[in-house]
């Protein structure tokens, strides 16, 4: 039995999707034994209250993290969160326990290594392995690359056009990376070419929400609405995945978006830009990636949307199912608890 503790976010009903990847990449075989350390605040999302996991409480948090890691007794220790990246080093210092500790680089985290070269000689030596959803930085560094998977079940889009509107989803948090405000006022600028109305529904919440809120709220553009969704839950979103025109995700930095998966799926044409593993996914050829400041060269990239995206058709993307993903984990923790 191979005993994995992992340290991580976990899905909240304010955040769905958090840690996502971590719980479905986590191998479900007999001979694992899976537990998790929940670092953010929340309560659990109900689908995973059967899920094996700590709940930390709100003080002196990494002195908990060690003392369930000694009493757990765990052969690896997957960290998630750069909070955290010092662990292996305390552990190392007070416990005998030989375990192996994997670091996994999501998104905004992996600016620690691309400023800095002694941060990541740092990562190497405190960790047996590194890891990333990333695939543009695990080649830069040569690090394993894991990407996120789909379910097998494809929702099918409604490809009617609707003959009064151009709906466009963005389904992202209110963060400075997802580039909200570039977006906002590229859609002020250039939308009033577009010949239907132009709706965008933002599913989402964040620190940077009610700033975007005030910012469409006093723009005047008879041809444009922008509606604030709030937080959704999947069902609701695969609803707007199937009844929109298009998706955009003009993100300044992403590791492995799940937008791109859940775009793949639901059938639905996606505007976005060329970052992290987007090019992996999508491929070198793909027509609708635009740039992060949004010009008049992507408006002419939106509008091929406009005039396409009934039509429209992934050729092959690269993605693969959890089930597949699992698999590869569950060898690769093999190898690394065979390695001395």
């Amino acid at each position: 039995m191979i005993k994995i503790l992992k340290i991580t976010s976990l899905p909240t009903n304010a955040n769905p999707n958090s840690g996502l990847h971590v719980i479905e990449s986590s191998p479900k075989k007999k001979n694992f034994n899976v537990n998790y350390i929940k670092i953010n605040s929340g309560k659990i999302s109900k689908k995973y209250k059967n899920l094996n996991f700590f709940q930390l409480k709100n003080h002196f948090k990494i002195f908990q993290i060690i003392r369930i890691a000694r009493n757990f007794r765990p052969d690896i220790i997957s960290v998630h969160s750069y909070k955290y990246f010092l662990i292996p080093a305390i552990l190392k210092f007070i416990s005998r326990k030989k375990v192996k500790f994997l670091y996994t680089f999501h998104g905004q985290d992996k600016r620690l290594i691309n400023n800095s070269r002694f941060i990541y000689k740092l990562f190497k030596v405190l960790y047996n392995k590194l890891l990333t959803l990333d695939f543009m930085l695990s080649k830069k560094f040569e690090i394993n690359f894991f990407p996120n998977g789909y379910n097998v079940i494809q929702n099918k889009k409604n490809k009617k056009n609707n003959s009064s509107y151009f709906d466009i989803l963005y389904p992202a948090s209110f963060k400075d990376v997802k580039n909200h405000n570039s977006f906002i006022h590229f859609a002020n600028k250039f939308f009033k070419k577009i010949p239907l109305k132009v709706r965008v529904f933002f599913a989402g919440d964040g620190e940077l929400k009610n700033k975007y809120m005030d910012i469409c709220k006093k723009i005047e553009n008879s041809n444009l609405e922008f509606i604030f969704l709030g937080v959704i839950s999947p069902e609701e979103l695969n609803k707007y995945y199937k009844d929109c025109s298009i998706c955009v995700l003009p993100s300044k930095n992403e590791a492995f978006s799940k937008v791109v998966v859940e775009c793949i799926q639901n059938d639905i044409l996606l505007i976005t830009t060329k970052v992290g593993s987007n090019e992996y996914v999508l491929g070198k050829d793909y027509k609708y990636f635009v740039s992060k400041k949004l010009d008049v060269n992507d408006f002419n990239i939106l509008m091929n949307a406009y005039k396409n995206f009934s039509d429209f058709k992934y050729a092959r993307p690269n993605i693969s199912s959890w089930n597949s993903i699992r698999n590869n984990y569950a060898n690769f923790y093999l190898k690394i608890i065979q390695e001395t």
